[in-house]
């Protein structure tokens, strides 16, 4: 029976929802936030290039090294993921899996 029931969720449709918005309402929501976080994480990319890396650091013996950033923080698409997701979370909206 569990079984049943994860394989059923895991096709239910995710969504963001806000009681007392109209699907109008919500696309131009989601429409805005795409559109700030895409602007937001390409001016990133422009200001730092793709190899971002965190600030230098010094080993025991002195050496400089640099600790190269991770997916999470250097790739644009995710950036811009995590840019909307907050977006839409500042307008009141909750990400949701299935139909309500």
């Amino acid at each position: 029976m569990i079984v049943l029931c994860l394989a059923a969720s895991g096709c239910a449709p995710i969504q963001w929802i806000k009681d007392g918005v109209d699907e109008v309402a919500a696309r131009d929501d989601r429409a805005v936030c795409s559109r700030q976080a895409f602007l937001s994480a390409q001016a990133d990319v422009f200001a730092t290039g793709f190899s971002r890396t965190f600030p230098l650091l010094t080993d025991r013996s002195g050496q400089a090294f640099a600790i190269p950033a991770t997916p999470l923080l250097s790739d644009p698409q995710m950036r811009e993921q995590r840019l909307f997701g907050q977006c839409m979370r500042d307008k009141g909206y909750t990400l949701v899996s299935g139909k309500r």
